[in-house]
């Protein structure tokens, strides 16, 4: 009996074969290294020549060859958050820098090249006057905004904690403070009006007691309004789906590593992980939840191509307060623990190309494998230090307390120090977890370390508590 998951890779590697072979491709890659594995999938598929354009060599092997030509570009503006790097791609697309558009006609003087639209930002059909293939739409990018995931979340009948969307003025942000705060403080989330507000960067813990006024200056600063909701406590995680033609199929949940400062006012996301399970209840909540809101997004805005819903699971269980209607971190995550190419399904589906397949039995046969690979690592940047190449230390210890050591059998991962945009890239790769083991405490201990190791200073965390 046939496996309906491999039929659906067989179709999807084949329509890619037959879009790509003979043809020069342009890729684009927010680092170089990111790009090792597929530039050479791309040459198995018979490419003929490739342009990567990018803002940085980063950390690992680079990909090389002749038929390989990479122009690296700056990202024209300081680099210190999530925030400003999808500003950089927006001004790529934009207003590509005067070197790009000169690689780019060097390298294609014809302009047949295909673009390989992978950047988190919108991507118009042409791309420097060339066809593109798997960006998503303005269209969906507006709906990546803080305050316009609650209505749709209410459409698809989800439970969150109450919200207020109010004008980014002192005022209005006092008032509304004061109405939401269930004793924890509140969380306030700046809307897109100034840019996309990705990785926790626009988004701030007004603590009970606190002096609220650095906390609304940059609220007022970063938005025209803005959403203020109760601060929750629990274990961040995120549920994805992917919307076709066939049904959605819905994936399993994953670990958000997100930390907060000490006494600080934000959140940091310290890593990703599929290792770490809720329980059956709270699994079947999370996919139940992003069910039905793949189904709202289908039905009412047309939505095609992978979403992630963030949340925080909470001691009443799984409450949504994010919609990411892209590929994004998570579903990334996922993608790298099995061998079924969810990036290129998410690009052809948003491409508008008819998928025919058994969407119920693909989605279990996808379970299966998701939750028989997983995979997780803990990363967070820095601008304290500016590596120009790769540390990589082995590791051991606990989550309790992690420490440098030379014995490959006794080490529980690898910790590296590497370059990245905003200075250096700290990153902790477990050698393996049990299932149901969860990152967070080990994002946190590894961050401890490479402040000792490297000066990094990230400074003392918090942990969120795990309701169970």
């Amino acid at each position: 009996m046939s496996d309906p998951l491999d039929e659906l890779v067989a179709i999807l590697r084949s329509q890619e074969a037959d879009r790509l072979r003979g043809r020069k491709v342009i890729v684009f890659a927010p680092v170089l290294a990111a790009t090792a594995t597929r530039v050479e999938h791309y040459r198995q598929l018979g490419v003929t020549a490739q342009l990567v354009v990018t803002f940085g060599d980063g950390t690992g092997p680079l990909p090389s060859g002749d038929d390989l030509t990479v122009v690296r570009t700056g990202y024209g503006a300081p680099v210190r958050s999530a925030t400003d790097e999808l500003s950089a791609w927006t001004r790529l697309l934009d207003d590509p820098p005067v070197e790009v558009l000169e690689a780019v006609e060097r390298f294609d003087p014809t302009g047949a090249a295909l673009v390989i639209s992978t950047t988190p930002t919108a991507s118009p059909r042409l791309i420097f006057g060339r066809a593109s293939f798997g960006g998503r739409s303005a269209a969906d990018e507006a709906l990546e905004d803080k305050t316009l995931c609650g209505p749709i979340f209410t459409a698809a009948g989800l439970a969150t904690a109450p919200e207020e969307i109010v004008a980014a003025d002192r005022r209005s942000l006092r008032a509304a403070a004061a109405r939401l705060d269930e004793g924890a403080g509140v969380v306030i989330s700046a809307d897109a009006s100034h840019g996309l507000n990705g990785g926790a960067s626009k988004v701030w813990w007004l603590r009970p007691g606190a002096e609220p006024e650095p906390i609304l200056e940059r609220v007022c600063a970063s938005g025209r309004t803005a959403r203020v909701m109760p601060f929750l406590e629990g274990q961040p995680c995120s549920i994805h789906g992917i919307v076709t033609d066939q049904g959605v199929l819905i994936l399993r949940p994953v670990e958000l590593c997100m930390l907060r400062p000490v006494g600080g006012t934000g959140f940091v996301q310290a890593g990703i992980s599929s290792w770490w399970d809720p329980s059956a209840a709270q699994r079947h909540q999370m996919r139940a939840a992003a069910r039905a809101t793949g189904e709202v997004l289908a039905r009412v805005h047309g939505y095609r191509g992978a979403f992630g819903i963030d949340g925080i699971l909470t001691a009443e269980g799984f409450r949504a307060h994010e919609l990411n209607p892209r590929f994004s971190g998570g579903i990334s995550a996922l993608n790298k623990g099995v061998d079924v190419p969810l990036n290129l399904l998410d690009q052809t589906v948003r491409s508008g190309v008819h998928l025919d397949f058994d969407a119920d039995a693909v989605e279990q046969r996808l379970l299966d494998e998701l939750d028989a690979h997983r995979f997780g690592t803990a990363y967070l940047s820095t601008g304290s230090v500016s590596p120009s190449e790769t540390t990589t230390v082995l590791v051991a210890g606990t989550p309790d307390e992690l420490r440098p050591c030379d014995d490959e059998g006794a080490a529980v991962g690898r910790l590296e120090l590497g370059p990245a945009a905003m200075g250096g890239l700290v990153r902790f790769t477990p050698h393996r977890c049990t299932p149901g083991t969860r990152l967070t405490p080990w994002a946190a201990a590894a961050l401890e370390l490479a402040d000792s190791l490297w000066h990094t200073d990230f400074g003392a965390m918090e942990q969120p508590v795990e309701w169970r």
